[in-house]
């Protein structure tokens, strides 16, 4: 389950939204970015690596909650199990969209 906010809750939400559409990464961030605290554009860390927070979609993949669907450009969608939990992200963000609960 990821964390509310992180690269790859952003990632399930926008592919959800979309869905049953695949998009490539260029269509994902503009719709994940608002729906995550960390940049999914490269920046420096404090350590002086960079980080962004498109790496989760290696995480969304072995997982299978996101499959590539096609090469150049790139192309992902959800899985079946991805699409589920996808929803169950988009139910708690729907009855407590602060995260305050």
């Amino acid at each position: 389950m990821p964390q509310r906010r992180s690269g790859g809750y952003a990632i399930l939400l926008a592919l959800a939204a979309a869905a049953p559409k695949e998009q490539s990464k260029a269509e994902l961030i503009p719709r994940a970015q608002p729906l995550c605290d960390a940049p999914f554009l490269p920046q420096a860390s404090t350590s002086g690596r960079f980080f962004s927070a498109w790496s989760s979609i290696t995480t969304l993949l072995k997982h299978e909650l996101v499959e590539a669907v096609s090469e150049r450009p790139k192309r992902y969608m959800l899985t079946d199990r991805g699409r589920a939990l996808a929803t169950k992200l988009a139910s708690f963000e729907a009855s407590d969209p602060t995260g305050t609960a």
